[in-house]
């Protein structure tokens, strides 16, 4: 059997190892094992997200799950009678009959004393009154003030003379 291979010429070829040679096979035996590693990488990553989408759908299901029960808090909440017995058990509060509540109206001239723009001297506020409510208000008021100013005049005075008298005795 030896001298059929040896008369085919099979033992009589020169080794062929030469530079190109050794590259190829260089070269393949890199790109084998480059996907072999990548396989192993991705195998490795496939498995971590797995883990990873199991504690993800856990944390889903977690806040469904409070989801759900704090809306049903609030439709709970949001019922009246589940405020009114809050507020008259916890807080204290009585039931008032409607028509016993009192209401308080607040004269206008009131309301325009205490609003922003107006100053605190006469003139400018009857001025300013006259712009805001039409000028038979203003003028109304401008009289107003300038007879509060004669009786603070009057006042003072009558105090200034009380004071004299008091020191004298």
């Amino acid at each position: 059997m030896i001298r059929y291979f040896h008369n085919k010429g099979y033992f009589n070829s020169p080794i062929s190892l030469n530079i190109k040679t050794i590259l190829f096979f260089l070269f393949c035996f890199s790109l084998l094992t480059f996907f072999c590693l990548a396989h192993v990488f991705l195998q490795f990553t496939i498995r971590d997200l797995r883990i990873e989408t199991v504690r993800l759908q856990r944390q889903y299901e977690k806040l469904m799950a409070m989801e759900k029960q704090l809306i049903w808090k609030i439709g709970h909440l949001s019922q009246g009678d589940r405020l009114h017995e809050f507020a008259t058990t916890e807080l204290g509060l009585r039931e008032v009959d409607p028509g016993s509540i009192e209401r308080l109206f607040v004269p206008n001239q009131l309301i325009t004393a205490y609003s922003k723009g107006g100053k605190s001297t006469g003139y400018e506020q009857a001025k300013w009154m006259e712009e805001k409510y039409g000028k038979e208000t203003g003028t109304q008021v401008g009289s107003l003030l300038e007879i509060n100013r004669e009786l603070n005049a009057r006042e003072e005075a009558l105090d200034a003379i009380w004071k004299r008298v008091r020191e004298k005795k």
